[in-house]
């Protein structure tokens, strides 16, 4: 069997989502997710920092999953490629993400990718002072 040789590239995503576990595995039985964490800060005060993943209004609507990761490293590839814009859009086609993921077209592929696509965009993530802004050099709630 002739194995395809594909390159692989790593790809650096954000450091807030590599610090806090926010993809789980497909045995996670859960619709949302919570991770608190106390830190004790240089001038010895304890701040509480918190994760908290698909809960509108104390309303579970769904967790992200390890396709969803895959899905979201896709995307900043794509990005990536693009020359990283800030002040514009990223175009891409479904198929160009299924190229990343070395997924086959056809079958069940688009009706995955767009439902992937759909959870990205609409399971909230809420940052209760986690999320470390780099240019101020601190947290924000």
């Amino acid at each position: 069997m002739n194995k395809k040789k594909t390159d692989k590239n790593i790809i650096r995503a954000e450091l807030n989502i590599e610090k806090w576990p926010l993809f789980t595995t497909s045995s996670f039985k859960g619709k949302s997710k919570e991770f608190t964490r106390v830190v004790k800060l240089a001038n010895g005060d304890i701040e509480t920092r918190k994760v908290v993943i698909g809960k509108i209004n104390n309303t579970e609507v769904g967790v992200f999953r390890i396709f969803d990761f895959k899905g979201f490293c896709a995307l900043i590839k794509l990005w990536e490629n693009q020359g990283r814009p800030a002040d514009k859009g990223v175009t891409f086609s479904l198929k160009d993400i299924a190229e990343i993921l070395s997924l086959s077209w056809g079958g069940k592929t688009f009706s995955e990718i767009k439902a992937m696509l759909m959870r990205l965009r609409k399971i909230p993530i809420d940052w209760t002072n986690s999320f470390y802004n780099r240019e101020k050099k601190q947290n924000e709630s």
